[in-house]
């Protein structure tokens, strides 16, 4: 068996080890979807998906499907330093939101965590992308609603990540903004009442949801 074919072995077993270790960290605190209800691995399955299409490493897709255990499961930073290494475990808290709701409310917190993302390596800003990605279309799915307050969050995101300006999955989470259309304002008139009335919607994913 020659070198390049260990290595490729090698990466397997850690990528194989990264999903083990999750699967089993988010399941110990019986974390669910949101909107689905599905295991919460799922999400990071899909997130290190996205990060390899798109040319991820080894270590990249480990701290992919790794990237929520710090932040949402009893697993601490040791013990991915531990378990996976300085490389992935610098990944891992790059990728963990520290903020506290002691910080102030959501728009103060999401302003404090652009701007701290805005300092992560080009690669953890990938995954970021990624993770983007996959929460963006389970929101406009499921919550168009709060999919108004979450778009400008996005952007606001997308604006700070500079290091991955110009990069392919960058055009896509941009795409995905695009085929979100901006709020449509539609008056109609209540014929009942004898005026005229405000109602939002939302058009995305070629659906019209009445919010």
């Amino acid at each position: 068996m020659d070198r390049s074919t260990l290595l490729k072995l090698e990466d397997m077993k850690l990528i194989n080890k990264a999903l083990k270790f999750s699967t089993a960290a988010h399941a110990a605190v019986n974390q669910k979807r949101k909107y689905t209800g599905e295991d919460y691995i799922v999400h990071p399955i899909a997130v290190s998906n996205i990060v390899k299409e798109n040319g991820g490493t080894e270590d990249m897709i480990a701290a992919a499907l790794l990237h929520d255990t710090v932040e949402d499961t009893k697993v601490t930073r040791e013990q991915i330093a531990e378990e996976f290494g300085w490389k992935i475990f610098k990944l891992v808290v790059e990728l963990t939101d520290v903020t506290k709701p002691e910080d102030g409310n959501r728009q103060i917190r999401k302003a404090i965590e652009a701007k701290r993302l805005g300092m992560a390596s080009k690669e953890a800003q990938m995954i970021k992308l990624a993770d983007l990605i996959d929460n963006t279309k389970s929101i406009f799915e499921h919550d168009p609603k709060f999919a108004k307050v979450y778009r400008q969050e996005k952007i606001d995101l997308l604006e700070a990540m500079d290091k991955v300006h110009g990069t392919d999955l960058y055009m896509k989470a941009n795409l995905q903004l695009q085929e979100m259309h901006d709020w449509n304002y539609w008056i109609v008139y209540d014929s009942t009442n004898g005026i005229a009335s405000d109602i939002t919607y939302w058009y995305c994913y070629g659906h019209i949801f009445h919010i």
